[in-house]
């Protein structure tokens, strides 16, 4: 089963977004690892707590779904995944007007569907 670390906002107004991404990657059959649902990214959990049981679970990744505008939540992760040859798929249900700059530097596979980044994502992994 491939592994997913799902990079999003972590804002209030990010997280049905985020479960929906969520939910249809594990109705495909992908493990997914989502960083402010996780048991550790609480109130009593520390910053370096954090930063290790995220890093562990990037690492732990195939590749990574960024949701949504993105923005200084997940700068690290976009860059960690960039860095080590991991694909990075986008769900991005904005118009190509409306996308951030970045965007069109980095290229990566962006989608404005879930579904057809799901196919794509298993297309491309062979399965």
């Amino acid at each position: 089963m491939n592994k997913v670390y799902l990079c999003s906002r972590v804002a209030e107004d990010a997280r049905s977004m985020n479960n929906e991404v969520a939910l249809a990657l594990i109705k495909a059959g992908f493990e997914v690892y989502i960083p402010h649902a996780a048991p550790h990214n609480n109130m009593n959990a520390s910053d370096l707590e954090i930063y290790t049981q995220d890093l562990a679970e990037m690492k732990k990744a195939d590749f990574c779904v960024a949701v949504g505008r993105l923005g200084v939540d997940c700068a690290f992760e976009v860059g960690w995944f960039t860095g080590r040859a991991k694909f990075i798929y986008w769900y991005l249900p904005t118009p190509l007007k409306d996308r951030h700059p970045m965007f069109f530097e980095l290229k990566p596979h962006t989608f404005d569907s879930i579904q057809v980044m799901i196919q794509t994502i298993k297309d491309e992994l062979g399965g």
